[in-house]
């Protein structure tokens, strides 16, 4: 049975608004490399209050990638693979740009 990804919608959460910037830069890259569509792009500002004060703050970067037409598909799906790192204590984990 042949699979057709037709597109994903994907949140991320960054600490900064630099980290978004960033990240819209490589998602942009990504799309334009692998002739894909990036359909849609926001980034929002969120915090954690505790009584009444800022104690935490990130940004939520949520974007639509489109990878065929429903009705015209011509790249087929091969996997899908979400690498999670899964019980690493959060010091250890290396950002993507370090490499494995």
């Amino acid at each position: 049975m042949i699979k057709w990804l037709i597109k994903s919608t994907n949140e991320v959460r960054v600490e900064t608004e630099d980290d978004a910037n960033e990240l819209h830069k490589e998602i942009e890259k990504f799309a334009h490399d692998n002739n894909y569509i990036l359909n849609a792009w926001t980034q929002t500002f969120r915090t954690q209050k505790s009584k009444g004060e800022i104690i935490n703050s990130w940004y939520i970067c949520k974007y639509v990638l489109v990878f065929n037409d429903a009705k015209e598909p011509d790249i087929p799906l091969d996997e899908i693979n979400f690498k999670m790192q899964t019980r690493i204590p959060i010091e250890d984990i290396k950002p993507w740009d370090e490499g494995e």
